[in-house]
């Protein structure tokens, strides 16, 4: 009989730090808080707390999702769900994400410094950039040679 009742214990104490250890995975690497309001993600964002927000703007639909942090850095992953506005250049930004390291208590846009984000979001996301630039540019010239050209 007490063989039966130390297996018994034994299977509850094995069970429970089962339990335990699943707990502790789930919430360091798995959970991430749903953040309503941009508040919410700021101050998890200067803490580096894993957090998620959705923000649904006129534009688009980005998701900003807080990894987590090393070496005092907060990395944050920025993917765009949904392009609502502009030709079919910018739906092609769809489903593309980048990540952004931001340094940990800082509270900023983790996507107004690009230098510190990486992937393809960012990638796409600046050769529309100067593609557009190229095009503003080429305008530009134009209006000055048919300015000039008037001129003479």
């Amino acid at each position: 009989m007490k063989n039966g009742v130390k297996n018994f214990i034994a299977i509850v104490i094995c069970v429970l730090i089962f339990f335990t250890i699943i707990g502790v995975i789930y919430f360091n690497w798995i959970f991430s808080y749903g953040c309503k309001s941009l508040e919410c993600f700021k101050a998890h964002e200067e803490k580096c707390s894993r957090a998620i927000y959705i923000l649904d703007s006129e534009i688009s639909t980005m998701k900003y999702q807080i990894v987590g942090n090393s070496d005092r850095i907060c990395e944050i992953k920025i993917t765009n769900l949904q392009v609502k506005e502009g030709g079919i250049e910018n739906k092609n930004l769809e489903g593309k994400f980048m990540n952004c390291f931001v340094k940990l208590g800082e509270i900023k846009n983790p996507e107004s410094d690009l230098q510190n984000c990486h992937g393809e979001f960012k990638e796409e996301l600046q050769e529309l950039i100067i593609k557009n630039m190229h095009t503003q540019i080429v305008k530009n010239l134009e209006n000055s040679e048919q300015i000039n050209n008037s001129n003479a």
